[in-house]
């Protein structure tokens, strides 16, 4: 007999895994499930999640924080240059021949984008040298 007949792929795994469920109505319009061994504390989280927001509201502010804080440290520079890369300046000769080839490419594969495309960079050259001759 096969594995399939008896159970699923990596069953034992799953054994001791448990779901429970939860659905609080408390927000009518917006109701929240819960899937979480500490369900008790559903309260705590909704009143969490109303007073600081999303899960990725709350981590879009932690990494902010982190970021001043970074900033501040002394000698990082250089680690955080690694990590990222080096800061964007002005763009170079290289960036604009990659521009120019997905451009043709562009031509070349959907045409009516790149007509699109084509009318919204002339009107942003055209916009942009009036100007400097301001």
């Amino acid at each position: 007999m096969s594995d399939w007949a008896t159970g699923f792929p990596f069953q034992q795994a799953f054994e001791h895994f448990m779901i429970a469920p939860q659905t609080t109505w408390d927000r009518f319009f917006n109701p929240q499930i819960f899937v979480s061994l500490n369900s008790g504390d559903a309260a705590v989280e909704n009143h969490v999640l109303r007073k600081a927001g999303s899960y990725g509201k709350q981590l879009g502010r932690i990494l902010d924080t982190l970021d001043v804080l970074v900033a501040r440290l002394p000698g990082v520079d250089g680690a955080v240059e690694d990590y990222r890369g080096p800061s964007r300046g002005a763009p170079t000769l290289a960036d604009l021949e990659r521009l120019l080839d997905g451009l043709e490419d562009l031509k070349r594969t959907q045409p009516s984008a790149y007509q699109s495309l084509l009318g919204r960079l002339r009107r942003g050259v055209d916009e942009s040298a009036a100007d400097r001759n301001r």
